[in-house]
């Protein structure tokens, strides 16, 4: 019975926290379609969200993708009139 009142805690706290995918720099490359290069590339050049670990850099795939809706929010402001973003994202 202890065991099943632990499960159930368990899965309620599992409710509240919140979906976080990290990834490498390879994987998030392979999951953008850009090269590795491209990706630290725009990490040391123009602001991409990362964290370190050690020598290892992740990446949190959601906060990618917040910074990319930002790029494409001021490319748009930049360039007055476009309606297109270089990508779609979902």
């Amino acid at each position: 019975m202890d065991k099943i009142v632990m499960n159930n805690k368990n899965e309620k706290n599992q409710e509240n926290v919140p979906n976080i995918h990290i990834l490498s720099e390879a994987d998030l490359a392979e999951y953008l379609h850009l090269p590795r290069w491209t990706i630290r590339s725009l990490r040391l050049k123009r602001g991409l969200p990362y964290f370190r670990t050690e020598r290892r850099v992740f990446y949190c795939l959601e906060a990618v993708i917040d910074w990319i809706r930002q790029e494409c929010e001021r490319n748009r402001q930049i360039l007055p009139g476009s309606e297109q973003t270089p990508f779609t994202l979902n």
